[in-house]
């Protein structure tokens, strides 16, 4: 059984499964590896690390978490969660399932696009989501 599961892989998922790998929790994080700011050429508002690159950004956070040997990386996506007697099952796409007594959301957003021709190979480059 582990402690947390977190769902999610980006800067919030993987803050908080390096502050539970550094409190000794057994935790895995699941991660499809698409991150809403993936089409970002940099990441801002992020302190001493304003202006990297999201995917520089990512590649740091795991080379710090290989620090803590009770966090493990999932690359899959989490397909169904069940609740049960001691706390949830999580059903992911690579048909494995993992026991875990907390799961933690940390998926971040989904930008739905409006329907102009072209915007796909724009967006985050020339036309943006955010300002940050």
């Amino acid at each position: 059984m582990l402690d947390v599961v977190i769902i999610g892989g980006s800067s919030a998922g993987l803050s908080a499964a390096l502050i539970l790998g550094r409190s000794l929790r057994d935790v895995v994080v699941i991660d499809d590896h698409k991150p809403c700011n993936r089409f970002s050429h940099a990441s801002h508002g992020f302190l001493t690390r304003d202006g990297i690159s999201p995917s520089e950004l990512i590649q740091i956070a795991y080379d710090q978490l290989e620090r803590y040997p009770t966090v493990t990386r999932k690359p899959a996506t989490a397909l169904h969660i069940e609740k049960n007697a001691t706390g949830f099952e999580i059903s992911s796409s690579d048909a494995s399932k993992l026991q875990a007594r907390i799961v933690l959301l940390a998926t971040g957003l989904h930008d739905e696009l409006p329907p102009l021709e072209g915007i796909e190979g724009l967006w985050g480059k020339s036309v943006f989501h955010c300002p940050y």
